[in-house]
């Protein structure tokens, strides 16, 4: 639009500074202009009727007067459609007016402009309608005018930079929130489809509620399309954006919020997916720096069906006067070094997470499930703890190599279960010749655990149940105890590697994360003597060793009866382990390790956080589809055994899950003439909730 000087002209409405009965004027409602017609004055209020036909009493000093006059007569309606019209009129040739031609003409002097004053520049003749029109944009979002009490002055040109940015900013994410609420919208409606990357704010306000970072909009954008829906959900609002997310599909009913509370849904940048490329092209490399060709070794793995993340294997050679176990583990330091992006991250993680319906790597699976997982037939650097045995299975030495290997086979608990149980014969899977070596890893693995027990080890039977999610979100439970053969050997068979690895570290000075534990004050078996067999005294038992500690120095493990013991066999799951291959691999090549003392207690601080946030994630979850499990499957009554009738509340193991729950007895666990602990009662299933976490247990009164 053209820009005119100032017009003095008999058609330039002349504005008058006395309101009175007749006078157009306006005033703001939540920033909105309105115009309306004075109709009379009471009490030091002016009478006017509005845009819409209503009456109302307006302060004089919230009234702004419109110059020039009009015939604004009839009823209330009527005087009303005629200011409908004339803002209409004013608001559609707001859009016209380009600010920008008018700030340039004015911004060299700083003054305060009154409106009338700028509506001449914009325009050659002014009128009511270019006089509102250019007031109106003048109060709109726009950067190069600031409002003062009665006019408005030029912003500077560097402010009008900085606040031109934050509009732009503020339109995009307006348009994003639009783009996300059409889509939402059409999700809902019609067929299901990908919501855009927004979505994330939505995810948030599910999660977190008003502490999410954009809280106040997304608020705003659900009740807008609650009102388009037409959906009426009486909830809190973080209850409502996750039902939203659920009608479109982007979310399930059983989401697990607490992700998106850790920040653990986030996938890994493409700078760190690009780093993991660059790392599968040098694994040919790597294969011959450092390393003992292993590669004719026949290396098995033993790992659950559903495993894609294989870190571990085992080797066994006769020789003439004994044997020689090999126990491979995965050589991620030689990848993941500190000065790594993924490194980095995995140090943010702390940890892989592995639940019933999910799992998070904690590095990504171009390397995990490839790369650097031992997968059948493909040649893989490794770490390996050689330990010569002679014919009784004592240890009679034992090396620390950098390796390289190929598995030939890959084996699931459930067939090494079948080959050690002995059942239904020769296995269809597994030839005579690796039968045979199964069988003698379970006696060298029995050997172990028996020494191990003679040394002071304690030993504690209890079961765990683990929750299996299909597609369907079926649950089923699947025993997870390290009680049955064949995780029972690789289970001693790793401790056995972590021995090494630890006694190895000792010898050379080499800092590591340490696991310790003290010996409890007393013999525990005496001292539960007085507790029924079983859960109770398994349970009072536990509760009478010492908490484990982790050092950078060597401690004994009383609960291990081991001298020295460190976790370093899983690099690929735990942030720990691979720190402290990372020392052992350094100390291989160079001599030295690659942390001091100070530096490994500093690590160990960084990611303690992480490392409990995921274990708590994990149980959290599991528990979560045990008690989906006992709704599904409609199991209203359990029963269990009373392991804890001190402290606030008593505590039962329940016999289906194998898990300890609060109870709520109908008679007292502990009276002055004795106690409950180890009975066993029936119990009835008052409430279950799985998503507020709410599971109550009621003793059902004996008959």
């Amino acid at each position: 639009m053209a820009i005119h000087p100032i017009q003095t002209s008999k058609n330039t409405a002349q504005p008058s500074n006395k309101i009175e009965v007749g006078s157009l004027i306006e005033y703001e409602l939540h920033g909105k202009p309105i115009l309306a017609v004075v109709l009379e004055s009471r009490k030091n209020k002016w009478h006017v009727v509005n845009e819409t036909g209503q009456e109302l009493d307006l302060a004089p000093d919230r009234i702004s007067l419109v110059p020039g006059r009009g015939t604004f007569e009839g009823t209330k309606s009527a005087i009303g459609a005629k200011l409908k019209e004339l803002a209409e009129k004013a608001n559609s040739t707001a859009g016209k007016i380009d600010l920008k031609e008018v700030w340039e003409i004015v911004v060299e002097e700083e003054r305060e402009y009154p409106a009338e004053e700028l509506a001449g520049l914009a325009f050659k003749d002014v009128g009511q309608v270019e006089f509102l029109a250019t007031r109106r944009a003048l109060l709109g979002a726009q950067p190069y005018f600031k409002r003062l009490k009665t006019g408005f002055s030029p912003r500077l040109p560097s402010v009008v930079e900085e606040l031109q940015a934050q509009l732009a900013v503020e339109e995009r994410k307006r348009n994003e929130r639009r783009q996300l609420s059409d889509a939402i919208i059409r999700s809902i409606k019609n067929a299901k489809e990908k919501l855009p990357p927004q979505v994330r704010h939505l995810e948030e306000l599910a999660a977190l509620g008003s502490q999410a970072e954009q809280a106040k909009e997304t608020t705003a954008l659900v009740e807008e399309l609650l009102s388009e829906l037409q959906l009426e959900i009486r909830a809190r609002t973080e209850d409502k954006a996750l039902q939203i997310l659920i009608r479109a599909g982007h979310f399930s009913e059983d989401v697990d919020l607490e992700l998106i509370r850790a920040r653990r849904h986030l996938p890994f940048r493409s700078s760190e997916l690009n780093e993991a490329k660059e790392f599968a092209a040098k694994l040919p490399e790597m294969l011959t720096v450092h390393r003992s060709d292993e590669s004719k070794l026949r290396v098995i793995t033993i790992d659950a069906e559903e495993t894609h993340d294989i870190d571990d294997g085992l080797s066994l050679e006769t020789l003439e006067n004994g044997y020689r176990l090999g126990i491979h583990i995965s050589d991620v330091a030689t990848f993941i070094q500190p000065t790594t992006l993924l490194y980095e991250e995995a140090l943010r993680r702390g940890s892989s997470v592995y639940a019933p319906d999910y799992s998070i790597p904690m590095l990504p699976p171009e390397l995990s499930e490839d790369v650097i997982s031992l997968v059948a037939g493909k040649p893989r650097c490794a770490m390996s703890f050689f330990l010569n045995l002679n014919s009784n299975y004592e240890i009679v030495s034992r090396d620390v190599l950098q390796t390289a290997i190929t598995v030939e086979k890959r084996l699931s608990y459930n067939e090494v279960d079948h080959v050690l149980y002995g059942e239904g014969g020769e296995s269809p899977t597994i030839d005579r010749d690796l039968q045979n070596t199964l069988l003698k890893l379970w006696e060298i693995s029995s050997s172990f655990e028996a020494r191990r027990i003679a040394q002071g080890a304690v030993q504690f039977n209890r079961r765990e149940l683990s929750a299996a999610v299909d597609s369907e979100a079926r649950v089923s439970v699947v025993e997870t105890g390290e009680d049955l053969p064949a995780r029972k050997l690789v289970s001693e068979m790793m401790i056995t590697a972590n021995e090494t690895a630890a006694l190895f570290a000792k010898q050379n000075r080499i800092p590591l994360f340490f696991r310790g534990q003290q010996a409890p004050e007393g013999d525990i078996a005496l001292m539960s003597s007085h507790v029924p067999t079983g859960p109770a005294q398994e349970f009072y038992m536990r509760g009478l060793m010492k908490r484990s500690i982790v050092s950078t120095t060597p401690q004994s493990h009383y609960g291990l009866g081991l001298e020295a013991y460190v976790q370093s066999t899983s690099p690929i799951r735990r942030i720990g382990d691979l720190i402290c291959q990372q020392q052992l691999c350094s100390f291989l090549q160079t001599g030295r390790p690659k942390y001091s003392f100070t530096e490994m207690d500093e690590l160990a601080n960084r990611i303690e956080p992480a490392v409990d946030e995921v274990f708590g994630l994990q149980r959290a979850r599991n528990r979560y589809w045990l008690m989906k499990y006992l709704n599904q499957e409609n199991i209203r009554e359990l029963y269990g055994t009373i392991v804890r009738v001190d402290g606030p509340k008593p505590l039962i193991e329940i016999e289906t899950l194998f898990t300890i729950h609060l109870f709520k007895p109908v008679k007292p666990v502990s009276t002055p003439t004795g106690t409950r602990l180890g009975e066993r009662v029936l119990l009835k299933v008052e409430a279950n909730d799985p998503r507020r976490e709410q599971f109550l247990l009621v003793e059902v009164a004996k008959n």
